[in-house]
């Protein structure tokens, strides 16, 4: 009794600890059924009934302990505790039944899968074959049939190649006819740009002609301003002698000035001896004489006047002209410009013009072969 007395403890310490490893045990079949993993399902089930088996031992060892009267109140409570481990080991075993036939539905349905696959096989046998034995009887029977095919076949694509050759060979001449149209427009516009260039060059000759008269026109200007120059000269020339006599006669009526004074004095002196009057008379006719002097500075000063208003108009009349000569020069050196200009242009086109139509012509003779059939010109030689 003292031996099973001091036993009964280590019994039920041994009996807790295989219901705590019962609990972990259920805890981890939870999760494993939770993850749908039917493998480890039925191995924690198979752990499961040995811990049942363990439990079931312990329950033997306690039930000979009561037996015994042994520690009555542990036994109690560990007969309690047993109740509830007891429980949960009967949850474990429904769990594990739940177990076992979700592994016998999986095993179902698997068994069904490979039926249905060994029926496919048998299918997939069977239809190989049939297609054996229908090529084995078409190889029998077709042999001409696939010969005749065969034939046809490269009687199709003989007339299949033929029909491309011909496409191809009117897609060759189609083009060969926008070429030679092409070509032919670019003719049709090299001889319009030569027509153009000819009258380009017309007018390059008139405008060279306008320029020669506007030369000629520049050096009869340069002449007549050259002969104005000449008129200017000699009317400076007069104009210079025409001060010269208005200066003489200025000095004329300077010398009346005082000649009058001495008449004057000589009225006065009437009464003074004959050679007084004889010297009066004498300086009358010095009066006289510069009165005619006056006249003739008079007469001096007023051709002097027609010869300024003269060649100031003449002046005025050369500067007009001089200026509209400069215009018509710049005009004409414009238009000369110009006309250069026009004629480089005209002369590039040209220049292109027949770059065209030696083109033209070198295409013409290269899609129409040696043949010596031309478009609208005499063949070479």
């Amino acid at each position: 009794m003292a031996a099973a007395g001091r036993g009964e403890p280590s019994g039920g310490a041994a009996l807790l600890r295989t219901l705590g490893r019962i609990c972990r045990k259920l805890g981890d079949y939870e999760s494993v059924q939770s993850q749908d993993k039917p493998a480890e399902a039925l191995e924690l089930a198979r752990e499961l009934r040995s811990t049942k088996a363990q439990v079931a031992a312990l329950m033997e060892q306690l039930q000979r302990a009561e037996e015994e009267d042994v520690a009555g109140a542990e036994f109690a409570s560990l007969q309690a505790d047993l109740d509830a481990q007891s429980a949960a080991a009967e949850a474990a075993a429904a769990e594990v039944r739940r177990a076992r036939a979700f592994a016998r539905q999986v095993n179902a349905e698997k068994a069904s899968v490979e039926a249905e696959r060994d029926r496919l096989r048998g299918l997939l046998h069977e239809a190989r074959t049939a297609s054996k034995e229908r090529e084995d009887a078409e190889q029998k029977r077709g042999g001409a049939v696939s010969a005749m095919r065969r034939r046809l076949e490269a009687v199709c694509r003989a007339r299949d190649a033929a029909t491309e050759a011909q496409k191809r060979a009117e897609q060759r001449a189609e083009a060969a006819e926008t070429d030679v149209a092409g070509l032919r427009r670019r003719a049709a516009a090299a001889e319009t740009l030569k027509v153009e260039l000819a009258a380009a060059r017309a007018k390059l000759q008139a405008s060279e002609g306008a320029a020669a008269q506007l030369k000629r026109e520049k050096e009869a200007l340069l002449e007549h301003a050259e002969a104005a120059e000449d008129r200017i000269a000699e009317l400076r020339e007069r104009l210079r002698k025409g001060a010269a006599s208005i200066a003489d006669a200025e000095a004329s009526e300077r010398r009346e000035a005082a000649l009058r004074q001495e008449r004057d004095r000589a009225l006065r002196s009437a009464s003074e001896a004959a050679t007084a009057a004889a010297e009066a008379q004498g300086r009358m006719q010095a009066a006289e004489t510069a009165r005619a002097a006056a006249e003739q500075r008079a007469a001096a000063t007023a051709e002097l006047e027609a010869v300024q208003a003269e060649l100031l108009g003449t002046i005025t009349q050369q500067a007009e002209d001089l200026k509209a000569g400069k215009r018509k020069l710049e005009e004409a050196t414009t238009k000369a410009e110009a006309a250069e200009v026009a004629a480089r242009r005209e002369e590039r086109r040209w220049r292109r013009a027949e770059d065209l139509l030696a083109r033209y012509r070198a295409a013409e003779d290269s899609l129409l072969g040696p043949a010596g059939v031309t478009m609208g010109r005499p063949p070479p030689g």
